[in-house]
């Protein structure tokens, strides 16, 4: 069973000159209780914690593109099936399933802006802004 932190209860130690958060953690049996340690939270973590919503959905945008790239190549880069894939997985409430390769290749093409048949960062946040934009009017509209 993972931790589980109450961060209500944090306290700031300083230990050899960085900050670092402890908190208590509520998982009755934990490891962490059993020794009398507290579990000392990562930086990102920390970060993650003071985010706002619109940071923590920007890291959401970069987390998820890096979850499908590179697995058939370059690890910065979407080839046509980790798109699909990510499409299908993560964006099938805003358009839909992709089913036929002919669609693929349409939104690739689209997307491509470099002409090297891949994805990179870039164009997939370019193509984010657009269903985003068109979520904003249709959602303004209803």
């Amino acid at each position: 069973m993972e931790c589980f932190e109450l961060r209500g209860l944090e306290q700031q130690v300083v230990n050899y000159g960085r900050k670092e958060i402890r908190s208590q953690c509520l998982v009755p049996f934990c490891s962490h209780k059993e020794r009398g340690e507290r579990k000392t939270t990562s930086r990102k973590e920390e970060l993650i914690f003071a985010m706002s919503d619109l940071e923590k959905a920007m890291m959401a945008i970069i987390e998820t593109f890096h979850q499908y790239s590179g697995k058939e190549g370059d690890k910065h880069k979407l080839k046509k099936s980790e798109l699909k894939e990510l499409i299908n997985s993560e964006l099938s409430h805003f358009l839909g399933e992709i089913k036929e390769q002919e669609t693929v290749d349409k939104v690739m093409e689209t997307l491509d802006a470099d002409g090297d048949a891949e994805c990179d960062f870039q164009e997939f946040v370019a193509f984010i802004a657009v269903i985003t934009s068109a979520c904003h009017e249709f959602f303004e509209h209803e």
